[in-house]
């Protein structure tokens, strides 16, 4: 008959493997995941690369890139305080 600290013993020591042997597997497998990840990643770009610049779609990515900075720098000057109205805002709290 087992008493209630050896059991608790057994059940840590089966916790204690359990974990272990996931970590180690989980371990294993990262490097292998990560690899995969970079490689279709990689994969991806060079083709996303070669698409873009193709003589028709040069000339979109240029419109694309004197639509895109205008837009960003109308949105910080509406959305993000200048240092003058930070310091403004601040005396008034």
């Amino acid at each position: 008959m087992l008493y209630p600290n050896q059991n608790a013993r057994i059940l840590d020591t089966i916790d204690h493997h359990l974990i272990s042997s996931t970590v180690n597997k989980v371990s294993e497998l990262i490097p292998e995941v990560i690899h995969t990840q970079i490689a279709t990643t990689r994969t991806l770009v060079e083709s996303s690369v070669q698409e873009i610049f193709k003589e028709d779609n040069v000339v979109l990515l240029f419109a694309f890139i004197s639509v895109t900075i205008p837009v960003i720098y109308l949105f910080c000057k509406l959305y993000c305080p200048s240092q003058r109205e930070k310091k403004r805002s601040a005396h008034f709290h």
